[in-house]
């Protein structure tokens, strides 16, 4: 090699080593730049061109390139793994959110309420008069009510505030992939800007903390960013993911399509398609673990209050008044097509709560075994009968409110008397021992009961269950006196009040029915009195009917044949029930306030309906508070399901910790791999300084040296 030569060496090191000393320099100023990833320069010897098999010295060196320390694979790891864990910190925070709405530690928690209320109607037992009993009672009831609001509100701001995170979150990736579609341009005009594709895998990193993306790199560069291969990013085109909210108050994700001239050509939703991220925790949420917990509060609001109702009306106040609701709440949605018909659905209530749908619409038809005969053989096939009456019930339901009706099958092998037969996925039908006066129809966790004998064939009832029953419910009862402590009709006979003055021919002479002392239900008090007017001494022996309606609250007397004279109707005289008469004591007890008069084969009802009168009673007190310790909520104890929903918040709670725990180990395990590969150390930077800072002197002396030799070499030529 000529003297020459050694310049070129020299001029070659000295070039590349001021490049490396650049890129070294680049590295220790960005050491603090998030998401920087570590460079060195590629170099390669210069090669001297000439064929030798004895051996050639090059001529320096070269650099190719810059390149970056960057390892795809566990970047594509650490993005998945970063989106899984922003997911479990979005999703535990949320979690922690609603824990603390089910906050048992709390002084004022909803199990002491729930205990409070029912212990207020003990206490309301022992002393059934007692006004200060029935106020106290009253504001628990009130206090529990107000706990049960309090919860469904606080759940539902949270799925408000929700949609306000994810109002945010869909902002924030539009501009992020905005920014990338920017960056693929410049990249692709560029490949070499590495501090270009470095800002870009940071948004890709921070898109799949939002949600999780998939990518692809074209031939010149440019990253297609999909999720669940719907674009959001193609080269320099970018297309908007959107959200919205649906009638039913469901969250939706959309991606908008447009032309070049920005018009929108296809709408396509990935709400199902989104798995992980922040988006997809805040969907989980608001969308299935909210609506589930709010459900439960709307049951335990349906059932508490139904049967907490059904009992109250059976029972009385001080004041005598009866059929009173002590709940009150926007009641499930039931429409019947024939309410002049007769039926109607008396109860409402969810019987299991893995398959009760709020969402759902329902409705159920009746037909006669006419009706059944003329349908086809797979039309029959969705009734099942009401016993052996010949009566057929179908129930179907409406998933998109009332435009497509499916049929819920019959489960025609339902035994009520053994449990073990019942199907919740097919309709299960009990109708009562006494024929047609009521039946139930169970299904898919709700239970339906149809009170009355009357229903017209083909009568439809729809129905729905209230979404906002645990909001709504209130407590309809404010006067302490109607509180319903007195069991329904027990009253008491003694001799104030057992006497009846009546005349059996016409009202020429009177005598005196005298009712047996004793505690009675007014159907054994209806009874008691046909026994005491046949008993009674008079010169004529009829028969008499009378009745008690449990719904009027009215006594009916009917005078029948008598069975002494000569022919069917040979009582020609009226009955007189002399009311209005002092020795007729036991008026109150019947609710007759004028005289009757009731001719052959007739009837006379009471003016008043009647009410007990035993201020004093505590059974309808005792049978409420009882109602603790009974199944009365989807097969549970009201306490016992109220823990089941604190249980099942706190296992998810934990739950979301464990992941998020596992989850951040795992992204600081990649982390340190990917640091060892593409951090910087300035130790190693400080290191490759003076390398390179020793390597630049070496160069410049070696064209020193060379210049020196040639000054030597022309200063000989020269003499």
């Amino acid at each position: 090699m000529s003297i020459l030569g050694v310049f070129d060496i020299g001029k070659t090191a000295m070039y590349v080593t001021r490049k490396a000393l650049d890129t070294t320099a680049h590295n220790v100023a960005n050491i603090n730049t998030p998401g920087y990833t570590r460079q060195e320069l590629v170099l390669e010897s210069v090669p001297s061109g000439v064929l030798s098999s004895t051996g050639l010295s090059g001529r320096g060196v070269k650099t190719t390139g810059v390149q970056r320390l960057y390892d795809s694979f566990i970047a594509l790891q650490l993005r998945n793994e970063k989106s899984n864990l922003a997911y479990w910190e979005a999703y535990g925070e949320g979690i922690v959110k609603i824990e603390n709405v089910f906050n048992e530690a709390s002084d004022v928690n909803l199990s002491t309420s729930i205990n409070d209320f029912f212990n207020a109607w003990q206490e309301l037992s022992n002393n059934p008069e007692g006004y200060a009993e029935r106020s106290l009672l009253i504001k628990k009831a009130e206090y529990l009510t107000a706990r049960i609001n309090r919860a469904y509100t606080t759940l539902d701001e949270e799925r408000n505030e929700l949609v306000k995170s994810n109002e945010f979150l869909v902002d924030e990736v539009n501009t992020i992939t905005a920014k990338i579609a920017d960056l693929n341009e410049k990249i692709s005009a560029s490949p070499g800007s590495l501090d270009l594709k470095d800002q870009r895998d940071r948004l890709i990193e921070r898109l799949n903390e939002i949600v999780k993306v998939t990518t692809f790199e074209d031939n010149v560069g440019r990253y297609a960013v999909m999720i669940s291969g719907v674009p959001l990013v193609d080269g320099a085109r970018v297309f908007h993911l959107d959200s919205s909210i649906d009638i039913n108050n469901n969250l939706h994700f959309y991606v908008n399509f447009t032309d070049s001239r920005g018009v929108l050509t296809e709408t396509r939703e990935v709400s199902h398609y989104i798995t992980g991220g922040e988006l997809k925790a805040n969907y989980d949420l608001r969308d299935t673990q909210i609506p589930e917990y709010i459900d439960k509060l709307n049951i335990m609001a349906i059932n508490l209050s139904d049967v907490v109702n059904y009992y109250h009306r059976q029972g009385y106040g001080t004041d005598g008044s009866t059929g009173n609701n002590f709940f009150s709440f926007a009641t499930n949605t039931i429409t019947d097509s024939d309410p002049s018909a007769g039926a109607t659905i008396t109860s409402l209530s969810i019987t299991n709560t893995n398959s009760v749908s709020f969402s759902n619409q329902y409705r159920s038809d009746y037909i006669d075994a006419v009706a059944y005969a003329a349908l086809p053989p797979a039309d029959q096939a969705d009734y099942i009968q009401e016993g052996t009456t010949g009566f057929y019930w179908r129930v179907q339901k409406s998933t998109d409110d009332g435009a497509t009706w499916t049929t819920i099958a019959p489960n025609t092998l339902f035994d009520p008397s053994d449990p073990s037969t019942l199907n919740q996925s097919r309709v299960n039908l009990t109708p009562s021992s006494t024929a047609g006066s009521w039946r139930t129809l169970e299904f898919e966790g709700i239970k339906v009961r149809f009170d009355n004998n009357l229903i017209a064939a083909g009568e439809t009832f729809s129905f729905r269950l209230n979404t906002n029953a645990a909001l709504e419910i209130a407590v309809a009862i404010t006067e302490p006196q109607k509180v319903a402590a007195a069991e329904g009709d027990l009253v008491t006979v003694d001799e104030t009040n057992n006497n009846i003055r009546f005349s059996e021919d016409g009202g020429s002479t009177f005598v005196t029915a005298t009712i047996p002392s004793g505690v009675y239900t007014r159907s054994e008090l209806a009874d008691k009195l046909k026994q005491a007017l046949e008993s009674a001494d008079s010169t004529t022996a009829y028969q008499y009917t009378v009745a008690y309606n449990s719904g009027t609250k009215k006594y009916t007397i009917t005078n029948e044949d008598g069975i002494a004279g000569v022919g069917p109707n040979d009582n020609l005289n009226a009955i007189v029930f002399d009311w209005t008469n002092a020795a007729s004591t036991g008026r109150g007890l019947f609710g007759f306030t004028s005289n009757s008069h009731i001719n052959a084969a007739g009837s006379e009802t009471g003016d008043n309906a009647v009410y007990p009168n035993i201020p004093g009673d505590n059974k309808n007190a005792k049978m409420i508070a009882g109602l603790a310790s009974q199944l009365i909520i989807a097969g549970r104890k009201p306490i016992d399901f109220y823990r089941e929903i604190v249980s099942d918040v706190a296992v998810e709670s934990l739950s979301a910790k464990d992941s998020q725990k596992f989850q951040s180990a795992l992204v600081s395990e990649l982390e340190g791999r990917r640091e060892e590969i593409s951090g910087i150390s300035l130790d190693e930077e400080a290191a490759n300084l003076v390398k390179y800072q020793k390597s630049f002197e070496a160069a410049a002396k070696m064209i020193g040296i060379a210049d020196e030799l040639l000054e030597v070499l022309l200063g000989m030529t020269g003499r």
